[in-house]
């Protein structure tokens, strides 16, 4: 009887044991066929390298914080980074030594596209036609992946904006250009709060609006210009940006009502 229980007790170890080794492995293996072994919740710092265009770098400011510092000092949209953060993880279909790659062949010779995160680079190279993969440089490795990033990092340095109105902060009341003062109820407050722009872009030269500073009850007072028509838009003069607001939103932050069609 004792003889069977020490027969069972070390066929028991080494069913844990394989069972272990068989997980590490498979660990091992999951990891390896991820983008990079990079938790995003540790990256501090991106910088995006572009052939004909500006430089971007952002950094982290806290857990959910990022802040644009090029090619302008100014908030970091959220959604873009948790866009660029989820790609570390993209499944990879391949992977080669770089010595048995053609570089020029794939447009990894002279990438056009530099992905930097903090101290790793990730090359852009071409399309695969026939997968429609893109081919990546990372270290001694060429990799396919299958992504939809290479577009975002392509587009105009703006794009990176935070497009929210006031990413921090509470606002108390609207000061109009005629002197007239307006204090936000509750529900305007939120709105404030809560609103994001379609599109936030440099400032054209010569655009101007009425002017409206938003105090908050900081004390601290931002200014805006604001122009109604056919593509409503806030202005902010001193960042040089415009932020265009979908249809009824700058009615609403103004806490007007809208204007009624005539039949």
């Amino acid at each position: 009887m004792r003889g069977r229980l020490l027969l069972n007790v070390l066929l028991l170890v080494c069913a844990a044991t394989l069972g272990g080794w068989i997980y590490q492995r498979g660990s091992s293996d999951a990891a390896h066929q991820r983008l990079a072994a990079i938790d995003p919740l540790t990256v501090r710092r991106i910088e995006v390298t572009r052939a004909d265009a500006e430089q971007l770098v952002l950094v982290r400011r806290s857990a959910d914080d990022w802040q644009l510092l090029k090619p302008q000092v100014l908030p970091a949209s959220g959604y873009h980074l948790d866009l660029l953060l989820a790609f570390l993880q993209a499944p990879v279909a391949a992977r080669y030594p770089s010595t048995e790659v053609d570089l020029a062949a794939v447009g990894l010779a002279q990438p056009r596209l530099v992905l930097r995160v903090d101290s790793q680079d990730f090359a852009f190279g071409s399309l695969d036609p026939l997968q429609q993969r893109r081919y990546l440089r990372h270290g001694d490795e060429v990799l396919l992946v299958r992504e939809g990033v290479s577009a975002i990092l392509a587009s105009p340095w703006w794009n990176f904006i935070d497009r929210r109105l006031l990413p921090a902060g509470e606002p108390r009341a609207l000061h109009f250009a005629d002197g007239h003062v307006r204090v936000l109820d509750p529900p305007l407050q939120r709105l404030w709060q809560q609103a994001s722009a379609s599109i936030v872009r440099p400032l054209a030269a010569g655009v101007a609006g009425e002017a409206l500073a938003l105090e908050l009850r900081s004390g601290e007072r931002i200014d805006w210009q604001w122009l109604g028509g056919g593509q409503p838009r806030l202005l902010r003069p001193e960042l040089g940006l415009e932020y265009q607001l979908p249809p009824g939103l700058l009615e609403a932050l103004l806490g007007r009502e809208p204007e009624k069609k005539a039949l």
